[in-house]
């Protein structure tokens, strides 16, 4: 299933089962698209292909463009 396609049953999921706020579920959706958006740039496919490697780059690029520490972390629990 590509990352597109697990959005969605993801977030239902957060919604149903765990009782998430919807505020809270509307910025995991921020958070996962944007780093959906992250791995479509570097042509990753597939969440199996995320690694260590990939998530420190993600945490790299977002630190470059000025975010704060507590934002990368909140975003890295998405």
């Amino acid at each position: 299933m590509s990352l597109e396609q697990e959005l969605p049953p993801f977030l239902q999921m957060l919604r149903s089962e765990r009782f998430y706020s919807p505020h809270t579920c509307s910025n995991y959706q921020r958070d996962l698209t944007r780093f959906r958006e992250f791995l479509a740039s570097r042509d990753v496919a597939e969440w199996s292909e995320v690694d260590y490697r990939t998530v420190s780059a993600y945490t790299a690029w977002r630190f470059r463009q000025g975010r704060k520490g507590n934002t990368i972390q909140r975003e890295l629990s998405a």
